[in-house]
């Protein structure tokens, strides 16, 4: 179930073994698991430089639980750097 996927993900994320952590909270996330699922999703992502990525998982988090202030200042933070990025030429 979701609940047990995503206390996995966050066991593994722990351990610092960000692969298993990553496809435990995206299959959380596909059993309903919720903004925090997707929060965890954008940590992993971040910590491996898909900005991108983390974002739009963010921004899921964010739609999903309008009142979670954590996925909402992460959001703003992954905004804040992809708006830091250099435009490609």
């Amino acid at each position: 179930d979701a609940a047990a996927q995503l206390r996995a993900a966050v066991e593994r994320f722990n351990s610092e073994d960000l692969q298993t952590a990553l496809s435990l909270a995206r299959r959380a996330a596909r059993n309903g698991g919720g903004a925090a699922a997707y929060v965890l999703i954008g940590r992993v992502l971040t910590i491996q430089g898909d900005i991108v990525g983390a974002e739009a998982a963010f921004s899921e988090a964010v739609r999903l639980s309008p009142g979670d202030d954590r996925a909402r200042t992460l959001l703003e933070r992954a905004r804040a750097h992809l708006a830091r990025r250099p435009s490609p030429p």
